[in-house]
């Protein structure tokens, strides 16, 4: 198992054809960076909301949204782990996202 991120290694560890897994790959590439791009704007709505400019519905909504993907990167992660095509760390990482995410949600709710 190795942490690469290229084609070649797409094609081992899911088993593709090469055109498959450059579209998987330029997907995976695509998703990461919405959810990094959203959580960093659920962070600093998070910053605004603290100071009484930001609006609450929209924050929720998208810490949310992150929320609901990471569960389902889980899932998928957890699959692959079992499958040994995959190491924890990426499952342990998201469930440590998921820890904080859960009450900044619930703290966002009340403010």
């Amino acid at each position: 198992m190795t942490n690469e991120f290229s084609v070649a290694n797409t094609v081992k560890v899911l088993d593709l054809s090469e055109e498959i897994a450059r579209i998987v790959l330029v997907i995976g590439i695509c998703m990461l960076c919405i959810i990094n791009l959203i959580t960093l704007i659920v962070g600093f709505g998070g910053i605004r909301q603290i100071g009484g400019k930001g609006k609450k519905e929209v924050n929720v909504v998208l810490a949310t949204i992150v929320l609901v993907l990471k569960i389902i990167g889980i899932v998928i992660c957890t699959y692959f782990v079992f499958m040994g095509k995959m190491e924890n760390q990426k499952v342990l990482y998201d469930c440590l996202f998921i820890f904080f995410l859960i009450p900044y949600i619930m703290c966002a709710k009340r403010v």
